[in-house]
């Protein structure tokens, strides 16, 4: 069941609502989500990762390559994505030697690969590791964290385990879009590489949140700022009586309540049923 916290701000009049991420899996079942996942190997390898699965003790989805090979593995995720969706999920890299990456996989090809290798894909689509040089988020022992922001274009925004934030943007695919994310190692690779707590925020879920503003609170709101408007005539009232000195303010307070009415009379519209 979706559950979205909502938030009615005021500054400044200005209405603002947020909704919170939905948790997609952060892999607490048994067995791995069939209706959520799909597994395969990675076509570009030369066969299955040694281990991978759902590590039900950990509570995440674990890869480790043991010996030395050309190897990988591919999970997907079956929810397909719309432009205003956002995906934000963790990488924990736990060892790593030689060449071995975490990377994206996106409408049917991996991203480095739709970026081009000899364009730097290795390094710059969003790789997390090592391949014939380290990617340009790195490949030290941590927590990554990832967040991918589907729209005309995709952001990948990835933060590295000593908090620098790496963002790129990849222009050649469109929606709707696929997603998922594998382990690759080399012919010297070898490596621990795991995956959780993915959530999603879906933009049609903010738009029926926005509808779904209370509009008793929404008219106490706009009556607060109607007696805000009264305190601010009272006091441009007051500075005429006592001098034409303050011409110059009194005209910045009347520009400013006129600007306010504008913005109540919409509020006044938006509130009534």
């Amino acid at each position: 069941m979706k559950k979205f916290t909502i938030f009615l701000v005021v500054t400044m009049f200005l209405f603002i609502g947020f909704v919170s991420a939905e948790v997609y899996d952060d892999f607490s079942g048994s067995t791995l989500n069939s209706t959520l996942w799909t597994e395969s190997s990675d076509s570009t390898s030369g066969g299955d990762l040694d281990e991978y699965g759902l590590d039900t003790t950990n509570q995440n989805y674990h890869t480790t390559q043991t010996s030395a090979g050309d190897r990988g593995r591919l999970l997907l995720l079956t929810q397909e994505f719309e432009e205003g969706d956002v995906l934000q999920y963790d990488v924990f890299l736990q060892e790593s030697s030689g060449n071995i990456i975490s990377r994206l996989y996106m409408n049917e090809n991996y991203l480095d690969l739709i970026v081009g290798t000899d364009s730097g894909g290795y390094a710059t689509s969003g790789d997390i590791g090592y391949w014939n040089g380290e990617s340009e988020v790195g490949h030290e022992v941590g927590t990554y964290d990832v967040t991918i922001i589907f729209n005309d274009v995709i952001d990948i925004e990835i933060v590295n385990p000593s908090g620098t934030n790496w963002t790129y943007t990849i222009s050649n695919v469109t929606p709707p879009y696929t997603f998922g994310v594998g382990t690759r190692t080399g012919h010297d690779g070898t490596g621990h590489i795991d995956y959780d707590n993915f959530e999603v925020t879906y933009a049609s879920a903010t738009i029926e949140a926005t509808e779904e503003v209370n509009t008793t609170e929404l008219q106490e709101r706009v009556e607060t700022l109607e007696w805000t408007i009264a305190d601010l005539q009272t006091q441009v009232d007051y500075l005429k009586s006592i001098s034409d000195d303050h011409e110059i303010r009194i005209t910045s307070l009347e520009k400013a309540i006129n600007w306010i009415v504008k913005r109540v009379n919409i509020l006044w519209r938006v509130a009534r049923p």
